[in-house]
Parts: structure tokens; sequence; C-alpha cells
């Protein structure tokens, strides 16, 4: 995670210019993304820009890893006491799901799982995204969710499986992914939107807390998107996504947590 930092003497600086060559071992369709450009500073002067990469990439990758375990675990927790809370589950596994994705960030995922990281990172996601259809619809109580959105999904999760060399991963796969998280979430914006505009006053507040969990992730996945399509990196380096899905966490903790506050203040009121 983060950039790679490389001490060069003295005597290499000395007339003035340097000339950069790297020999990359090709292990992996991304070894050759070569889509940041190399800086070159005096050893120990700081660079707020690499500490920029750090907080973002680094810190918020724990932060979203640590988030979406927590929330998936507490939310299986509360479905294992009362199968009647669906939701709970549809959040559970979308949150463990979820946590692929700032594991791969960190290279931990590759760590547990070797050159198969990549294809359990797509599935992860993919179940994340497929889980998150049924709960926005379980929530909203708009019955199943749509055919086509479920067989592409499906496809996309087919492919994953299937092709699972660390160079057709990223080829064939991963756009795939690409098209399914920008399909989800402009289906979830949508949808949201759609019903806020008719919800009673006082659902609007869960309706509020859900758009605004969808907004988050989509205010940082643009960027990630058009990187892992091979469209190049225009935040040079930095993977915001993890930061997204705190808050993604935060914003569906809160409207779980109000739900259910309300369904025990209308089990009070009917004892």
């Amino acid at each position: 995670a983060g950039p790679q930092r490389f001490a060069l003497d003295a005597a290499a600086t000395a007339a003035g210019s340097l000339t950069l060559t790297l020999r990359v071992h090709h292990t992996w369709e991304q070894s050759a993304w070569l889509d940041s450009v190399p800086t070159l500073r005096p050893l120990g002067e700081p660079s707020p820009h690499l500490r920029r990469l750090e907080l973002v990439t680094r810190q918020g990758a724990v932060g979203g890893l640590v988030a979406l375990l927590q929330v998936g675990l507490t939310c299986l927790l509360v479905y294992a006491t009362d199968r009647r809370r669906r939701a709970y589950l549809w959040f559970g596994v979308q949150g463990l799901s979820a946590a692929t994705y700032p594991a791969f960030t960190l290279g931990w995922l590759t760590s547990l799982v070797g050159s198969l990281d990549l294809p359990v990172m797509e599935v992860g996601l993919l179940t994340a995204l497929w889980t998150s259809v049924y709960f926005t619809h379980t929530f909203l109580a708009l019955g199943r969710s749509p055919r086509v959105l479920d067989a592409f999904l499906g496809l996309s999760v087919a492919v994953s499986c299937v092709v699972v060399g660390p160079f057709d991963a990223t080829r064939i796969a991963a756009p795939l992914v690409v098209l399914s998280v920008a399909a989800v979430i402009v289906y979830q914006l949508a949808t949201i939107v759609r019903r806020l505009a008719v919800a009673p006053p006082g659902a609007r507040l869960g309706h509020v807390l859900l758009l605004l969990a969808w907004v988050a992730l989509a205010s940082s996945t643009w960027a990630e998107l058009l990187f892992w399509w091979g469209l190049g990196d225009p935040l040079a380096g930095a993977r915001p996504a993890g930061i997204a899905l705190v808050f993604f966490a935060l914003f569906l903790s809160l409207l779980l947590s109000g739900s259910h506050g309300s369904a025990l203040a209308r089990s009070d009121a009917l004892n």
C-alpha cells in the first residue's frame, strides 16, 4: 500500500540530472501500469503529497476495513438472534464481503491467499453489490430485485470465479466488476431518490441516510473505476474508497439503529 520509496546516494545526482531505469518483474497485469509520475526529493525532507497518500490510502483502508468488519459481524449477530430481521442479514453479508477491497488495498489479502487475491476481491465486491440491492429492496419494501441486474451480477461472479489468472483477472474479469459497481450505484441512487420523493415524513430520515451512504460511496468510486478500467490514475496513487466505506458503514449503521429503535417503540406501544 502506498508509494514505493528508493534512497539514492549523492553521487547519483551530482551531474544535475538523473536517468531512471525500471526493471519490473512482471507477475500480474498491473505491474506494467506506471500511471504516477516519479518525484525526486532531498533525503529526509518531508513530502506533503506522500503524507496525503499515506493518510488517504493506508489509514483510510484500515478505517474502512475495521468499520465493515465490525458492522458486518454485529448485523449477523442481530440476525442470528432474530431471524425476522432480514435486512440485518443482507447488510452483514454486504459489510464482510466489501471488506475484501480495503484488505486488498493494504496488501493483506495477498498475504492470505497469494495470487488469488484479485479474484477473491472481485467476488467479494460483487457479493457486496448483490446483497446491497437485496438490502435496499428489503428496507424499502420493494419486492424482488430486477432480474436483469441479478443476471448481470451473476454473470460477473461466474467470470470472476473462472478467470483467476494474475493477468486475465484484470483484463477480463475486472471490467465486468467495474461495470457492476457503476450499474449498482446508479440503480441505488435512482431507486432511493424515487422512493424518497413519495416517502411519508416519518420514514424520510431512513431514506436520507441510505441516500447519503451511496452518495459517499459514489463520490470516491469514479476515480478508482477509471483506474481499474485501465484509463490512468487521476488521483496519482490515492485510493479514497476506504474513507468512503467508513462513511458508508456509518450512515447505514445509523439507519439500522434508527429502524431498530422505532421497532422497539412500536412494540412497547402495542404491549
